[in-house]
This record gives structure tokens, C-alpha cells and sequence, in this order.
């Protein structure tokens, strides 16, 4: 005999503890591993990207592309299931910063590693202050001097 299947409100709590899951506890490669199958795209999580938007995917070598591509998870998610918020943009945010440290760490050479660091701290302010504009613009208002330092 099949399952029921789910009502709304358990689809929208199966999507929301699938995004956050992906997004905040797995590793970026496992992470990568399941967007690329698309895995989510069952429940109706939302894959699409563009990648670093404006921005190089991978400033003088540095491959910022994965952190970007779970940046863009994150944002498109949270906006589908309407959890706006200057908390939930700053936890997402962070999250960003911290997979770009992750993509950092391979370098080898201290000099480089430093460099990549300084380069994903310019793309995580660019995401606190600019972000503002994609995340759930019209749905709420988000404090101009909200930049999460």
C-alpha cells in the first residue's frame, strides 16, 4: 500500500528541514555531491545558480564557485519558503563566508591562503551589504546598517 501523501504543511516541513540540512550541516563537497543529482528537486527545492552573480567565480585562481552555489541554495530556499529575515540573511551569510574559508584552506602556501582569505571577506561583504537587494526584497525591510561585522 502506498504512503499518503503528504498535506502542504508537511511538504513545506520536509522542504525546510531538507534545505537547512543541506545547507548548514553538511560538508560543502557532500553538499556539491547532492546538487549536483539534484536530489531536492523531488520535494521541489530550488537548485538554480548564477554562480558568484557580478562577481568572478574564481578571483585570481581561488574557486569561490561551490561556496556561491550554496550561497544561491540558501537564498532561493528561504525565499520560497518565506522565512525572510536580517537573521536567517545573516546566518546564511555566514555560512557563505565560512565555505569560502573552506575553499581557502586547500592552499597550500600561507601567502596564498592569506590572499584567498582577504578575497572571500571582500565577497562576504559584498553578500552582507548588496545581498539585501535579493533576499526577500519585497517581503521585508532589512536595517541599512545591518551588515553583520
Amino acid at each position: 500500500m502506498a504512503a499518503p501523501a503528504l498535506t502542504p504543511e508537511q511538504k513545506l516541513a520536509t522542504q525546510i528541514r531538507n534545505t537547512d540540512e543541506y545547507l548548514f550541516n553538511l560538508a560543502l563537497e557532500d553538499f556539491l555531491a547532492v546538487a549536483k543529482v539534484q536530489e531536492g528537486k523531488i520535494l521541489g527545492l530550488d537548485w538554480s545558480t548564477n554562480g558568484c552573480s557580478s562577481a568572478p567565480n574564481t578571483p585570481f585562481n581561488f574557486d569561490f564557485l561551490p561556496a556561491c552555489i550554496r550561497h544561491d541554495f540558501g537564498y532561493h530556499n528561504y525565499i520560497a519558503q518565506k522565512r525572510c529575515g536580517a537573521e536567517n540573511k545573516k546566518r546564511i551569510d555566514k555560512n557563505f563566508k565560512n565555505d569560502l574559508y573552506t575553499q581557502c584552506a586547500v592552499e597550500n602556501e600561507e601567502i596564498k591562503r592569506e590572499a584567498c582569505e582577504s578575497v572571500a571577506n571582500v565577497y562576504y561583504a559584498s553578500v552582507r551589504v548588496f545581498g539585501k537587494s535579493h533576499f526577500c526584497c519585497c517581503m521585508v525591510k532589512l536595517a541599512d546598517d545591518e551588515t553583520g561585522w
